[in-house]
């Protein structure tokens, strides 16, 4: 059973992570959620050069359950550490975000975005073409098409 906008914003409300994600997007959050089909925030979480930390501080929640979150709360579109998928079907999830949820989902950018040499040190995927994605593409496309970006970790 999926949670209404002001569940959904009483359990952020009751977690850490998500106090902190209402300070960060203020008292308008509640009224301006971006949501997928089946009335839940589109979140793609991205991770840069990090240990991974935030992530897996994520991953061992109990209250709420992480369960709880990933299939009542939020549809979490991309995670590396929790999708199946790799390579250029990783991408694609990327680009129809982008195409079906422009300006209406939520970036979380864990960890650092290494700049020299267009950002090469930091590959997140591969495209359709065999091309690498690095990080700081992803976050260049994806943060400008996001209704807000959230910054996780160092």
């Amino acid at each position: 059973m999926g949670l209404t906008r002001r569940e959904f914003v009483k359990l952020c409300m009751t977690s850490t992570f998500g106090a902190y994600f209402l300070s960060v997007l203020g008292p308008e959050f509640g009224s301006d959620l971006a949501f997928a089909a089946d009335d839940k925030p589109v979140v793609i979480w991205l991770q840069g050069a990090s240990c991974t930390g935030c992530s897996i501080s994520l991953l061992n929640s109990v209250d709420p359950p992480i369960e709880k979150v990933l299939f009542e709360v939020i549809s979490l579109s991309y995670h590396p550490n929790i999708m199946a998928g790799t390579g250029h079907l990783c991408s694609e999830i990327l680009e129809e975000v982008v195409a079906n949820y422009r300006d209406r989902f939520f970036l979380i950018v864990e960890g650092g975005i290494p700049l020299k040499e267009k950002g090469i040190y930091c590959t997140i995927t591969e495209t359709r073409n065999k091309k690498e994605l690095t990080m700081l593409q992803a976050v260049n496309v994806l943060g400008n098409a996001a209704t807000a970006v959230i910054a996780a970790g160092n």
